[in-house]
């Protein structure tokens, strides 16, 4: 049996394992699967053939379930970026009675319940710092792997590299931005890390994550690379928190530049000097805001939107056959995706889902500068996430993620990191004043 085959299920069996010790253990194993997906790797032949991520799944809620009274404080009411999230959960339920094509929107929706349901349940069972900085670990750790996967294989069937998955099917643009979301935690690492170990590991796993995306070859998460990047310094610069924070900042710089310059190959910068037709379709030679604008045709019609895959189905009535793929086309934009599949309503609400996940961790910066010792760690940590925020919604600007798993996975961060660090003080806080007033 293969090594790897015999890593992974030690591990599985730990994680399910310690789950019913703490069911955070299986959140954090869940993340893990999510880019291993262990049925499709080359061990595989060396496993069992089951539902791994279904089975661990299973046990973190039967745990969540049974020791739910441990977690009955950890209220997501109390995160404003969820009851948005509550808001369009409900929205997208109710685009069921407007869908033009159930059997698609049934598909779509029912995924995303499942995701959504793993999101609450994560919220509550994440409960400590320790377990925080686990999940974050876990994804920057599968992304690695991800990664390795993609330097290991090489560019062996073309331009771009194709051939790696996740767990939920995502294709190689989509394997693209969930690595990338990484990269910020991995700089936060490598310069504001608690040891020269952990700094250590996350300059090789930063090395790889670059180079997979070098291989991924998508022009939509280079462009995610240097906005996020570019986002962390401006904040950083503007909020001038810690020493040395100036020299920190050119050290961020020569490393990215180093290491791209140095991973990129002429593949890699013909297809970026076309970055300016991102928005173009390479098959069609369309442009991509033309099928952003042919949204606004479908609303005038379905005002109250078209239900889940709605654009797919309604391509080939909107746009000229000439623009089609196999008898229908994407809208190739979340942004558009929301607002054609659940109306101007939808993506009213979608917006200020994302809105509040950037104020929520200016409230926590706020609050953190507030105490006479600052917790630089954790105030630059709140940097990387907004910065991974960043880093996501750029090239979700250029595919449909609304229906994709890893869409999720840094507001479920920032969720845990609100709580911890800005509801939980201000609680603990409020209690002992009221002692005081008491006594």
């Amino acid at each position: 049996m293969a090594v790897t085959a015999i890593a992974f299920l030690l591990l599985y069996a730990a994680g399910v394992v310690l789950t019913f010790r703490a069911p955070a253990y299986g959140a954090l194993t869940a993340i893990l699967l999510y880019f291993l997906n262990p049925t499709q790797q080359w061990w595989s032949v060396y496993i069992p053939n089951i539902r791994y991520i279904f089975f661990i799944n299973l046990a973190l809620l039967t745990c969540f379930v049974f020791n739910y009274s441990r977690f009955r404080d950890n209220k997501f009411t109390q995160v404003p970026h969820f009851i948005w999230l509550i808001m369009m959960i409900l929205l997208v339920l109710l685009s069921g009675q407007f869908a033009v094509d159930m059997f698609h929107h049934d598909l779509f929706v029912g995924r995303a319940i499942k995701i959504w349901i793993f999101v609450f349940v994560f919220f509550k069972v994440i409960d400590s710092q320790k377990f925080l900085d686990w999940a974050i670990g876990c994804y920057c750790a599968g992304a690695f792997y991800a990664s390795y996967r993609a330097w290991e294989i090489g560019r062996r069937f073309g331009a771009r590299l194709e051939v790696i998955n996740l767990a939920d099917g995502t294709d190689v643009n989509g394997v693209a931005v969930a690595v990338l979301i990484s990269i910020p935690f991995l700089i936060f690492y490598v310069f504001w890390g608690q040891n020269k170990y952990l700094r250590l590991v996350s300059l090789g796993a930063l090395a790889f994550n670059v180079n997979a995306l070098v291989l991924f070859n998508s022009r939509g998460a280079f462009l995610g690379l240097v906005c996020s990047i570019i986002y962390m310094f401006y904040r950083l610069l503007r909020e001038k928190q810690g020493k040395g924070i100036y020299l920190r900042i050119v050290a961020v710089v020569v490393l990215s530049v180093s290491v791209l310059l140095y991973m990129a190959d002429d593949s890699f910068w013909e297809r970026m000097q076309t970055i300016d037709h991102e928005q173009q379709d390479t098959e069609q030679h369309v442009s991509r805001v033309e099928f952003w604008m042919k949204s606004f045709d479908m609303l005038r019609d379905h005002p109250f939107g078209t239900g889940g895959g709605g654009y797919e189905a309604l391509s080939s009535r909107y746009l000229p056959g000439k623009w089609l793929s196999r008898g229908s086309r994407a809208v190739h934009s979340t942004w558009f995706e929301v607002l054609v599949s659940f109306g101007f309503q939808g993506i009213f609400v979608y917006l200020l889902y994302w809105y509040f996940c950037f104020h929520e961790l200016k409230v926590v910066r706020k609050y953190l500068l507030r105490e006479e010792s600052v917790n630089e760690f954790r105030f630059h940590q709140s940097i990387a996430l907004e910065a991974s925020l960043v880093a996501y919604m750029v090239p979700a600007s250029f595919i449909g993620t609304f229906f994709v798993e890893y869409s999720y996975w840094v507001p479920m961060f920032i969720a845990v990191f609100y709580r911890i660090y800005y509801l939980q003080p201000l609680k603990l806080a409020s209690s002992i004043k009221n002692g005081l007033k008491v006594g």
